[in-house]
């Protein structure tokens, strides 16, 4: 695989690798400005030779445009990777953002409608339906060469920087709906006890999500999620967003959570 990251920094993406650990298959990396024209195809073509897949990330940076909004521009950019794929054999992905606001599916696309009508196929990533976890996301696949995929709500593991699959979007609104709110407040209480069993119960043996989740059967959002509603229960040391010894640890509050008595 051959992956192009064009606005982030060397740092950045080294600090994701590491997070990310080992992978099964061999990454080469362009860290830095790239643009893929007339005038540097043929080089490509020699320099990209025998990779499967190649990743581009932003598209509205590897292009060769002035005008997100022109279409030619936009159509003999994006035509130009599609080339390149044909002529390589390899699986191109360029990655684009959306508008904000809201919105769904390709139509959130930022840029001329090319944006949507040259690519072969389309992964979107939007917003999670209700009853998802907190930070999910929803992909939804369209495309010439695609059947029909029934769109699939994952959740990022923040220690890994890899995403789980929680189920299909029918899957998740079928469970929201079933669990009333005495089976939610039940099921949060027996993970709030196993929780505050796996904590230590001083501030200064506090431990880590990333410990926790060695300790528990729950999810990292579940943890995280318990943590943070349950201030009685849950005492932290650090901040949330902090690093090395300012880094957010966990361990036991004031209050033990019972069978019994409703978490507050």
């Amino acid at each position: 695989m051959y992956l192009i990251q064009a606005e982030d920094s060397r740092r950045s993406v080294a600090r994701r690798a590491a997070k990310m650990g080992s992978w099964p298959i061999t990454v080469a990396v362009h860290i830095g400005p790239f643009v893929l024209s007339e005038r540097n195809f043929e080089a490509c073509l020699k320099h990209f030779a025998g990779y499967d897949v190649i990743i581009a990330d932003p598209v509205i940076s590897v292009i060769d445009i002035d005008d997100l909004n022109d279409a030619k521009q936009v159509r003999r950019g994006v035509g130009l990777w599609q080339r390149l794929a044909r002529e390589t054999g390899a699986a191109i992905i360029l990655v684009h953002h959306v508008k904000k606001g809201d919105g769904e599916g390709q139509d959130m696309l930022l840029g001329s409608g090319q944006f949507q009508a040259t690519p072969d196929n389309f992964v979107v990533w939007g917003q999670s339906p209700k009853g998802a976890p907190p930070g999910s996301k929803t992909l939804t696949w369209t495309g010439r060469d695609l059947p029909r995929i029934e769109p699939e709500v994952i959740l990022l593991n923040t220690s890994t920087l890899t995403w789980e699959r929680v189920g299909t979007v029918g899957e998740v609104k079928a469970r929201a709906k079933e669990s009333s709110p005495e089976d939610k407040a039940r099921a949060e209480l027996v993970s709030s006890i196993d929780l505050y069993a796996a904590l230590p119960t001083s501030a200064e043996a506090a431990v880590t999500v990333e410990t926790l989740l060695d300790k528990v059967d729950l999810k990292e959002y579940r943890i995280r999620e318990l943590l943070r509603t349950y201030p009685k229960h849950f005492a932290y040391t650090g901040k949330p967003q902090g690093r090395g010894a300012t880094r957010q640890r966990w361990y036991r509050g004031p209050e033990e959570p019972k069978a019994g008595v409703e978490n507050e």
